[in-house]
């Protein structure tokens, strides 16, 4: 039967990455834009967060005047510094 994502026991709570946190170990770059509406800030600060917490290398770019694309020559540069980078 189909449960609403919101029961526990829903298919979408399984497989959910926040549910799964004690799992992470993946070495990982959040890069947040700040104009990304399909993500609040607190998502990625969060999941850098947990990251951090959890002791696994990480790194947090935040870039305040990007939306989902980085549009911006002079951030673009710093964007593609921070990942070839890492």
């Amino acid at each position: 039967t189909d449960q609403p994502r919101t029961s526990p026991t829903s298919q979408w709570n399984k497989v959910s990455p926040s549910n799964n946190v004690h799992q992470w170990k993946t070495p990982t770059l959040v890069i947040h834009g700040a104009k990304d509406y399909r993500l609040v800030e607190s998502e990625g600060i969060s999941t850098f967060t947990a990251l951090q917490r959890r002791g696994v290398p990480s790194e947090f770019l935040y870039l305040p005047t990007e939306n989902h694309h980085c549009l911006n020559p002079q951030n673009s540069m710093v964007w593609h510094e921070t990942i070839l980078s890492w």
